[in-house]
């Protein structure tokens, strides 16, 4: 998987949100093009990412699909 970073400021961290409770989110960080979730996350159960899930940067208001993320 190539490098990818937040298309306004360049971060690779970000968050998806649970699709069944809007208040749960889980953090990730992309670390050599790979998806590192955040050991603080809730639960075992952790969502899978595809290209068109919804994600969120953690450091500024980007919001879009996986895939947008730059490369």
């Amino acid at each position: 998987m190539a490098t990818r970073k937040c298309p306004v400021c360049g971060s690779k961290s970000f968050y998806v949100r649970d699709p069944d409770e809007e208040y749960e989110i889980y953090e990730f960080d992309l670390q050599e093009g790979n998806i590192v979730f955040n050991p603080n996350n809730p639960g075992s159960d952790l969502p899978a990412i595809e290209d068109n899930t919804d994600t969120y940067c953690c450091k500024c208001s980007w919001t879009g699909k996986f895939q947008a993320l730059k490369r």
